[in-house]
């Protein structure tokens, strides 16, 4: 059986306004090809740490960091561990502009670029720890893994993190949501399980 490589991951993410959904799209050909060698090294740390699955997402940010400044060597320079890290932040802000936030409002669902909502406090700093470990995990294993190996790690987080995964960009996949709006009623509100994957 061949597995789409190229679905998207949707995270909840419990918010003081609500619940709120994280969409994001695994990394273009192109910025793989940039980071290549620091997400094979996240790959592995997550990895030889034994963290797979069970742990890795909820460490994997952290792990791709440490990766960027080991790859700078042990006798690396100031200026040579400055550049690591920026390595590393340049591939986190490509995973979060390809991330977005559909949150529930009175008048249907609101798009918030997902640095935005981090940015505004629509996602607490907390949160948004918990979310970038998940979806750094989530591009590391589908730029590194394939087929049924993928697809377990894929259903693993969905069971222990309460992800999905859908083959729709973010535009179709919010215009499939329910058009249940927020309000007083938290009854109203979707629920995961009325979430399209």
């Amino acid at each position: 059986m061949r597995v789409d490589r190229r679905l998207n991951i949707v995270v909840p993410v419990e918010t003081a306004e609500g619940e709120v959904f994280v969409h994001s799209t695994p990394i273009s050909s192109d910025a793989f090809r940039r980071y290549y060698l620091l997400i094979a090294k996240t790959f592995a740390k997550i990895y030889n740490q034994g963290l797979g699955a069970l742990a890795g997402p909820r460490v994997a940010a952290h792990l791709l960091r440490d990766a960027a400044i080991e790859q700078a060597g042990p006798l690396a320079d100031e200026e040579a561990r400055e550049a690591a890290g920026r390595e590393a932040e340049g591939l986190l802000a490509e995973i979060r502009r390809l991330s977005n936030v559909a949150a529930p409002t009175r008048e249907g669902w609101a798009t918030i670029p997902y640095q935005e909502a981090i940015d505004r406090g629509a996602i607490s700093k907390e949160d948004a720890d918990d979310v970038e470990n998940i979806l750094v995990f989530f591009i590391v294993a589908s730029a590194m893994q394939r087929g049924e190996e993928l697809d377990t790690v894929r259903k693993m987080t969905g069971q222990l993190y309460d992800a999905r995964f859908t083959s729709q960009n973010y535009t179709a996949w919010v215009a499939s949501l329910p058009t249940s709006t927020a309000t007083d009623n938290s009854d109203s509100r979707p629920t995961p399980s009325s979430i399209p994957s």
